[in-house]
């Protein structure tokens, strides 16, 4: 369920022709909207060109309550490491650090791995296995 659905203002968040909006869900592992307070939502924030779905990412709060984690959950492929995905990553950093997190976390395939380094997140212990895709943790301090 969608919680709070609002346009993110030009000022936020401005591309050219597309409709950006930020919103709270709970989380995947829970079902209860009643019980789930602001610091257990997860925020979203999709990108929309007219009614095309563009772009989605969650932050999702961690088990340490510093930490948040960022998740691509639908890239337009022509747009995966072009500006619109920057500027998103950018502006949900900027979120996190204003809503009192220190730590943003990336879980990333070997082929994206370059692009978050390039983006100042530091590599944190070994890479595990997911599905036959080594996936590593990346964080970076707020």
């Amino acid at each position: 369920m969608k919680l709070n659905l609002r346009p993110l203002s030009h000022a936020e968040l401005w591309f050219p022709e597309i409709t950006a909006l930020a919103y709270e869900t709970t989380p995947e592992c829970s079902e209860d909207t009643a019980a789930a307070d602001k610091a257990t939502l997860d925020f979203n924030i999709a990108l929309y060109k007219q009614e095309k779905l563009l772009h989605w990412v969650q932050l999702c709060p961690c088990q340490n309550s510093l930490e948040i984690e960022f998740r691509n959950r639908f890239i337009n492929e022509a747009d995966e490491c072009s500006e619109i995905n920057e500027k998103v990553l950018r502006f949900a950093e900027k979120w996190a650090a204003e809503n009192g997190y220190e730590k943003i976390v990336v879980s990333a395939c070997a082929a994206s791995l370059p692009y978050y380094l390039r983006m100042q997140y530091k590599e944190e212990g070994a890479p595990v296995c997911q599905s036959g895709t080594l996936v590593y943790r990346l964080v970076k301090a707020l």
